[in-house]
């Protein structure tokens, strides 16, 4: 199974273009994109590996601490 870690630092790459295209706007709808994204991601590349409730886990699991580590990053600068 791919390493969620590394999902995760991909869907935090992701958000960060779509928020680009999008020029900053509906940013309280940037949470549900990083899960989203992250539950394609997760089944893009796990659909062999494992069942329909880990994919889907796992893709929520991605998504949630992409977010995390964006809010972790973002507060601990002071923006």
């Amino acid at each position: 199974m791919i390493d969620i870690i590394l999902l995760g630092g991909l869907v935090l790459a992701l958000v960060e273009v779509v928020k680009i295209a999008l020029g900053g706007r509906y940013s309280r709808f940037y949470p549900l994109i990083a899960i989203a994204i992250g539950l394609i991601l997760s089944a893009i590349l796990n659909y062999q590996y494992g069942t329909i409730q880990e994919i889907i886990t796992s893709g929520i699991i991605v998504g949630a601490s992409a977010v995390g580590l964006w809010e972790t990053g973002k507060n601990s600068i002071g923006k």
